[in-house]
Parts: structure tokens; C-alpha cells; sequence
């Protein structure tokens, strides 16, 4: 284990003053060189039980190696002592805790290394004829606008064309189109889904707190005080109004089978800041869940039955992926039905239960553009679409103050997270230096500083100062 050691510049700190701390890393008495994550807490405002803490040496050291659950699993980390590993000692047996065999490691013997580590993303799909046979030597080209970046490969005897070592950020938009091809209107391009990973059962289910509101009253205090800081506008009152008809699956005959009425209705305000529409409809669509790229009943999906419900829009069946083109903003509705009424839909498409999305109706008297009258019929042989990409690197706010609050007119600092930072780098001596300011909150911060050094070893320590 690395002795990690934190320190201040002073005893003891005033609100909004700068606070210097140094962290020191040694690995047996000497400097270790590694990378380390901290974060200071104002303990007045977040309720927290250091025995139930996840930490670097809970989940390296004994969770990712137990099936089980495993309450409070700091307990066996925070004070270790002769009860704890007698404690220690129980669990284990009690998990069937079994030992790891590295009999072939030993004789340089490894283990076939089936899937190697992604240096970068691809987009892949299939591009067939209208009668369904696969497009050999077919032209795919790939645009994708926020890079100015656009290739073009050719499909295989299957219809399978791959853009591979590609790189962008989430939320871009990629154009895939086969457009450039003889009868090219005749042909129909599809886009392979991300695949995603199962969700597996939480064996922490037990930590669930059940009375949150009392548990996590001091933060909830707190978050109120913020927003009784933060500028608000103005009510508006509009005096006048227009009763606008909403779309909804009544306006197309081919989902007359449908019940008048949807058991749950996702309204498309809830879609407007959705970067891509199929993982929104995954957290929105109550009474559905989704698996292996599809959506089905969620009471008929625990009970065995695994029949996917049917996906529609402006009364067209659709597939999972064309949720990936649609502009959220234009989502006026999503209908959820758990059952066809008449069974008419169902014993169409062999499906079970159905999601309708209902998008807004272009504005009465305002003639549409080229590219609009596009989008409403988009055209078979062309994906417009958002695949996930890399995360933007965002950097945690740090105020900067000058004084305490009473020499600076301004609005009060109630932040509960007074710092975070996941990279902080001891150089050969071990040490590295950390300078941040205080909120207006007064009392005792928490600071805690995890990592792991060039040659593997753990460390992990908690230090305290006082706001006055």
C-alpha cells in the first residue's frame, strides 16, 4: 500500500481564502511517482457514512472479486484491526470466496486474447436492393460534418461496408449515403446499432435508502439555498392563445387498432435536450424495457415472453436505428401501448405491444423547404443519423476570489463539492501541489486522495481542515 500524506499551508482557513495543499506519495519510505484523484467536500452538506463508501481499495481489493453483495465494504478498509480481518474472514467464506490458479502464468502459458483493446470506433451496415439481396461492390460514402471528414469504401458480396478507424466527438452528425451508385433510388442502406451492455442485477439493492428526503436533508437544504441565489426571470403571462390539434396515432388509419387512448404518453418537451433520441425513449418509455436492440412490454418481459412491441412513425413501422436520425426537437409526442386492442398490428409485424412517435406538424400557410420535404421522406438510400462518440473533456469550476465575501458584493457560494480533480501527478520526489479556494460554507472540509502509482500499488487517504 502507498503512504500517502496531505498538508496544508495553514491550520486552519477562512471562507472564499485559498487553500495549498500538498500531497506527498511514498512507496516503502521512498517517492512514488502516479497518478491520483482528489476531492474536497464541505462534510456540512453531504451526508456521507465512511464505512459504506466505495473506494479504489473496495472495488480493486474485494468487490470486483465477490458475486455477492457486500454491506458497508470501507468497513474492512477504514480501521483494520484483529475484529476486522476476523470479519473479513467470515465474509469470504460466506461468499464462497475461492483462491486464483496462475499455475499457466507461472509457465508462461497465457490465455487466448479474444477481443483486443478498441484504438478506435467504426461505423458498419448493410446495403441491399429493394427485393432484400445484398449489393456487392455497392459505393458507401461517409461525411461527417463536424470534421469535415468524408471516405468512401465499397460493400463485400454480403452488402457489409465498415468505416473503420474513425474518431469523433458525441453528438456529432455522420451522413452515410449510396447515392453515388447505378439505380441507386432502388437501394435500401441500413446502419448497425451501438451494442451496449447488458444491465446486470444489483446486488446492492439493499443500500437503497428509503426515506431519502430525511437522509439527505442537509444537501437538500443546501441545493435550495443555491437556487434561491441564482437569477430568475420574470413571469411572463400571455394573454392570448391559439388551441393548436396535436398529433397523435388517431390521424393514421394503419393504427386504428390502437386504443383511443395510450397507457403512458411521453410529452416531446421531455426530448429537447436529447442529443439522440433512442436513449432518451430507453429512460422515458415507463412500462417498457430494453434489450438486444429492442423494445418490449416490461410485464410480459419478466414473465418469459419476449416478443419485441413495434416501432412506428407518421404511421410507417420503423427500425431501432432510424431513432438515431430523428431531430428530438421535432418529436411532438411518444404513445406507449402495452396491448393492440384488435390485434391487427400485432399479427402484422409479429410484434407485442407498440411505441408511436408523433412528430410536429410543419405550420399551417409556410411553405417548406427542399431539405424539410427531405426529412419528412427520407429517402432509402441514405442514413442521417448520431452515433455515440467521445466525450467532450470538461473542466470543474474554480472560482477565484480576491478577499472574503464581505469586501466583494456578489451572491453567496454555496458549493457543496469545493473541488475535483481525477489527474493529479506526483513528480520524483512524490510530491505534488494543489491549490483551490473555499465556498462561504464554514466548518470541517473533507479531502480524499486515491490513486495508484507506476508500479501498481494502491493508496488511498482522507484529511480534514476547518472553514472558519
Amino acid at each position: 500500500m502507498l503512504n500517502i500524506a496531505v498538508n496544508g499551508d495553514q491550520p486552519a482557513y477562512n471562507t472564499r481564502q485559498m487553500v495549498k495543499l500538498n500531497v506527498l506519495a511514498k512507496s516503502n519510505d521512498q517517492p512514488a511517482q502516479g497518478v491520483f484523484s482528489m476531492s474536497v467536500i464541505d462534510d456540512s452538506k453531504v451526508p456521507f457514512d465512511e464505512n459504506a463508501e466505495t473506494t479504489i481499495l473496495t472495488n480493486l481489493l474485494l468487490t470486483s472479486d465477490i458475486k455477492g453483495y457486500i454491506e458497508k465494504p470501507n468497513y474492512y478498509f477504514n480501521h483494520p484491526d484483529a475484529k476486522v480481518f476476523a470479519d473479513l474472514d467470515v465474509l469470504l467464506l460466506t461468499q464462497g470466496y475461492r483462491r486464483f490458479s496462475y499455475d499457466g502464468i507461472m509457465t508462461d502459458k497465457y490465455p487466448t486474447i479474444r477481443y483486443m483493446p478498441e484504438t478506435s470506433m467504426s461505423i458498419t451496415g448493410t446495403l441491399r436492393a429493394n427485393n432484400g439481396i445484398p449489393v456487392n461492390k455497392g459505393n458507401v460514402h461517409l461525411y461527417i460534418a463536424d470534421k469535415n471528414y468524408s471516405a468512401n469504401t465499397i460493400t463485400d458480396a454480403d452488402g457489409k461496408f465498415a468505416f473503420n478507424n474513425l474518431t469523433f466527438s458525441d453528438s456529432s452528425k455522420v451522413n452515410v449515403s449510396a447515392r453515388n451508385n447505378t439505380r441507386a433510388s432502388e437501394m435500401v442502406l441500413s446502419v448497425d446499432g451501438d451494442l451496449s451492455q447488458r444491465v446486470s442485477v444489483n446486488f446492492n439493492s439493499p443500500d437503497e435508502v428509503l426515506n431519502i428526503d430525511s437522509s439527505l436533508s442537509a444537501y437538500l437544504k443546501n441545493s435550495k439555498i443555491q437556487y434561491n441565489n441564482t437569477n430568475v426571470l420574470k413571469e411572463v403571462v400571455i394573454r392570448d392563445t391559439k388551441i393548436v390539434k396535436t398529433v397523435s396515432h388517431k390521424d393514421y388509419g394503419s393504427l386504428a387498432s390502437l386504443s383511443a387512448d395510450a397507457d403512458h404518453t411521453v410529452p416531446g418537451s421531455l426530448f429537447g435536450g436529447c442529443a439522440n433520441a433512442l436513449e432518451c425513449l430507453k429512460a422515458l418509455a415507463n412500462g417498457m424495457t430494453f434489450d438486444n436492440d429492442n423494445f418490449y412490454v416490461m410485464r410480459d418481459y419478466s414473465q418469459g415472453k419476449r416478443i419485441p412491441a413495434a416501432i412506428f412513425m407518421r404511421g410507417e413501422i420503423i427500425d431501432i436505428n432510424t431513432l438515431n436520425s430523428i431531430n428530438t426537437n421535432e418529436i411532438e409526442s411518444v404513445e406507449i401501448f402495452f396491448k393492440d386492442e384488435l390485434g391487427l398490428i400485432n399479427s402484422a409485424y409479429g410484434t407485442n405491444g407498440a411505441i408511436v412517435i408523433n412528430m410536429k406538424k410543419a405550420p399551417e400557410t409556410q411553405k417548406i423547404t427542399l431539405q424539410e420535404l427531405k426529412s419528412i421522406i427520407p429517402q432509402q438510400n441514405e442514413v442521417n443519423f448520431t452515433p455515440k462518440g467521445y466525450a467532450r473533456v470538461r473542466t470543474f469550476y474554480l472560482p477565484r476570489y480576491s478577499g472574503p465575501r464581505e469586501s466583494q458584493p456578489g451572491k453567496l457560494d454555496g458549493r457543496s463539492t469545493i473541488y475535483w480533480n481525477p489527474n493529479i501527478i506526483t513528480d520524483k520526489t512524490g510530491n505534488a501541489l494543489v491549490e483551490y479556494f473555499n465556498s462561504d460554507g464554514k466548518g470541517t472540509y473533507r479531502v480524499i486522495i486515491e490513486g495508484i502509482d507506476k508500479d501498481g500499488n494502491l493508496g488511498r487517504q482522507v484529511f480534514h481542515y476547518t472553514v472558519k
